[in-house]
């Protein structure tokens, strides 16, 4: 939902975020938060705040190219290849950052 909700008496902004891959079940993981104000407003995202951690070659942190916003950008364990293996010790996490601007 994004724009005003009249039944609510607010503004809100609904971000997605996902990942999808060929050969994993389920093929596309997604997660979303909504942010709400009582003024309207929409988010921008703040260039070159692209971040990806991992215990592999997100140690410590590595940017991400701007392409996130637009087609995506491949992530992964050793390389941003697009390759992660499984299990819970492979864990990944992506992160851009965005500033609300009130009209």
């Amino acid at each position: 939902l994004d724009g005003f909700d009249s039944s609510n008496g607010y503004w809100a902004v609904a971000v997605t975020g996902y990942i999808t891959s060929t050969n994993a079940e389920p093929t596309e993981y997604r997660h979303s938060i909504k942010l709400v104000s009582h003024k309207p407003f929409h988010l921008e995202y703040i260039p070159y705040s692209a971040w990806f951690e991992n215990n592999g070659i997100g140690a410590g942190g590595v940017s991400l190219s701007d392409d996130i916003m637009k087609d995506g950008v491949l992530i992964g364990y050793d390389a941003l290849d697009g390759r992660i293996p499984g299990c819970y010790q492979y864990l990944s996490y992506s992160t851009i950052k965005v500033f609300p601007v009130f009209e």
